[in-house]
């Protein structure tokens, strides 16, 4: 079975605080740009002091589907979110 067919979305209530600000960034940002931001870009956006927090939300997020990487530093919003 594919990865991605085992993975059970989170309701937005469910995602923490971080998580649902940095989809919410990540979505504007892809939407304005036809690019995911950095991590920089997400750390300095949303104030935060270290990109280890960045990175983990994305890692979380993407082990919720709802963010996908096509390579170790780029990831994306797909389409069909």
């Amino acid at each position: 079975t594919d990865k991605a067919e085992q993975v059970e979305l989170l309701p937005p209530q469910r995602q923490t605080w971080l998580q649902r600000e940095v989809h919410d960034f990540l979505a504007r940002y892809q939407s304005l740009y036809s690019r995911a931001p950095t991590f920089e870009e997400i750390q300095r956006h949303l104030g935060l002091r270290s990109k280890g927090s960045v990175a983990y939300a994305v890692d979380a997020l993407e082990a919720q589907g709802v963010v996908r990487r096509s390579s170790r530093r780029h990831f994306y919003l797909p389409e069909d979110r």
